[in-house]
């Protein structure tokens, strides 16, 4: 009996896989195996409409709001309309969203975007050339502005990965990956994979990536000070004993 109820309980239809996104639901079932992005599909669990669907409007708003191909892999897709109301906060989020958008915030600006390309070469270049100078103060400035140049091509790097530099995702997924290679010695496509699963379910324990590194960027100032303090004070005690 227990043989044949594992049985039955293997043949068993699966679920079905569903997701809200705006006011119609998806059954994702069929497309989770092909979904370029893999399993980040699936972290828009975090949120749940009042069925009990998982709501991926932001989720997919973020990742394909300039993606045609992506609306119409969507049309394509089985659905339903939804029944129940989007949770208020997500709601009114979408709707200020949109008007951000009516106001022109989310449209490419190519002046500004040859500016920061600009500045990037600059930091880079007036590095290279306090260090080809030398000396303390040669050094120190070199480190500093490539510090500065390290850190702009985050910026960078993170407006192109969200397709959001020149409006056009082939050009800014080729950006980012310029930005992410010398600026910060690292892979645009590994960092994206991240960043999308942050923004499908964003400040979820368990769900954002992000929030795995909160102990290493959150600080508490005051105790801060104290092991600061604390160590620097054992550090002397130590230089007495060696003298």
């Amino acid at each position: 009996q227990s043989t044949w109820g594992t049985f039955q309980n293997t043949m068993a239809p699966s679920p079905r896989k569903e997701i809200r996104i705006f006011d119609n639901v998806y059954d994702i079932t069929d497309f989770l195996h092909v979904h370029p992005a893999g399993s980040v599909i699936m972290y828009a669990n975090a949120y749940k409409d009042q069925d009990g669907i998982s709501d991926a409007t932001e989720a997919f708003s973020e990742f394909h709001g300039r993606s045609v191909a992506a609306k119409k892999v969507l049309a394509l897709l089985p659905k339903r309309p939804a029944r129940g109301k989007r949770q208020e906060v997500l709601a009114a989020f979408q709707e200020w969203r949109e008007k951000l958008k009516a106001e022109g915030y989310f449209q490419p600006d190519p002046y500004h975007v040859a500016f920061r390309i600009v500045e990037l070469i600059s930091l880079f270049l007036f590095g290279l050339l306090m260090f080809w100078k030398g000396g303390i103060v040669g050094t120190c400035l070199g480190v500093l502005l490539h510090g500065l140049f390290g850190g702009r091509c985050g910026w960078f790097q993170h407006e192109g990965g969200h397709n959001s530099l020149t409006g056009n995702m082939f050009v800014d997924k080729h950006l980012q990956a310029l930005a992410m290679g010398i600026g910060l010695g690292s892979d645009g496509n590994a960092w994206n994979r991240v960043h999308q699963k942050h923004h499908a379910a964003p400040q979820k324990i368990g769900f954002d990536q992000d929030m795995e590194v909160t102990p290493l960027v959150s600080v508490d100032f005051c105790d801060c000070f104290i092991v600061i303090r604390m160590y620097c004070v054992r550090f002397l005690e130590l230089t007495c004993v060696g003298f």
